[in-house]
Formats: structure tokens, C-alpha cells, sequence
């Protein structure tokens, strides 16, 4: 009974966060730190500020979009800037077509008689 209830409660926040991610901020692809495992990625803690920047956003704005932000972080290759600014930039899409559709409903919903 209390797993459905709490199941039922992370469906509806989900909802109420949708397009956000559900499981916290979006986060950067970062390559691993030792020669043994550096071939391979996972995920950072956030994106740097230049990848940021390069989708013509500001920390705060992305921090309330649901981007993490790692202030710390430096983006030494081109190769990462691309990838991850390829990353929010697909964020970005998805977000705003979900705020379009989102918008219709509302509207479509009103009735004016």
C-alpha cells in the first residue's frame, strides 16, 4: 500500500516537473580520470560554464531549466565542448517543444462561451 502511494506520488511530481528530468539536473559527459578507463565516459557533475555559454545561456537561467552546473569545471578539448553543447542543445529542443505542447493544451482546454 505505502510503495503504491509513494509511486503514485513520484508519478504526479514527474508530471508537475515535466520536461525537467525526473531523476535531478541534466548533467555533462565527462571522460573517466585514469589511463586505464579514460577511453570510456560517464556522467559529470555538471556542465562548464563555456559549454554553457555556448548555447547562449546563463548560469542562472540553465540552473532554472534543470541543468547542472559545475563552476569548477574546465572544457580542455574540443571534442567535450561539442559533444556536451550537442547535449543541451537537444535538452533545449525537447524543452521547449514540451512548453509548446504543454501551451496548446492549456489553450484548447479554455472555453470562451
Amino acid at each position: 500500500m505505502r510503495a503504491k502511494r509513494r509511486h503514485q506520488k513520484r508519478v504526479k511530481r514527474a508530471k508537475t516537473l515535466a520536461p525537467r528530468p525526473a531523476k535531478g539536473p541534466l548533467r555533462s559527459i565527462v571522460r573517466k580520470q585514469t589511463r586505464r578507463y579514460n577511453f570510456s565516459t560517464r556522467l559529470g557533475r555538471g556542465f562548464s560554464l563555456r559549454e554553457i555559454r555556448a548555447c547562449k545561456l546563463d548560469a542562472l537561467k540553465a540552473k532554472a531549466m534543470g541543468i547542472a552546473i559545475d563552476y569548477r569545471r574546465q572544457t580542455r578539448s574540443e571534442e567535450s565542448l561539442d559533444a556536451n553543447t550537442e547535449r543541451l542543445k537537444h535538452y533545449l529542443a525537447r524543452k521547449s517543444h514540451a512548453a509548446q505542447k504543454r501551451n496548446i493544451a492549456r489553450s484548447s482546454s479554455r472555453s470562451y462561451s
